[in-house]
């Protein structure tokens, strides 16, 4: 597990001057931890990934290119997310369901 932002920011957003700074601190982490597969949750972290929004990311198999490798990676909700909105609980269930068969064809 490895957060964005190591603090919650008051406002709940991370402000988007800050963003390039914790992507750099994101891809060290990621490096550092060498993961088979990355399950990315919420829309910060995946436009600090990808650049695209959840939305449209979401339901399908990327990859984070680094300089040090490629890691696959799923897009789901974050959990405040879930919490707030439930009904999108299912397609997070699904989401979890497919990281799983891709580390276990």
């Amino acid at each position: 597990l490895i957060p964005l932002a190591v603090t919650r920011p008051a406002s709940g957003r991370i402000d988007p001057d800050d963003l390039p700074a914790l992507t750099r601190l994101l891809h060290a982490h990621i490096v550092l931890a060498a993961p088979q597969r990355l399950m990315v949750l919420g829309a910060a972290a995946c436009t600090a990934l990808f650049t695209e929004a959840l939305v449209t990311m979401r339901g399908s198999l990327h990859h984070v290119n680094h300089d040090r490798g490629q890691w696959a990676a799923r897009i789901s909700y974050h959990p405040r997310t879930l919490l707030a909105q439930p009904m999108f609980k299912r397609q997070a269930w699904r989401d979890w369901m497919d990281i799983a068969k891709d580390m276990h064809p």
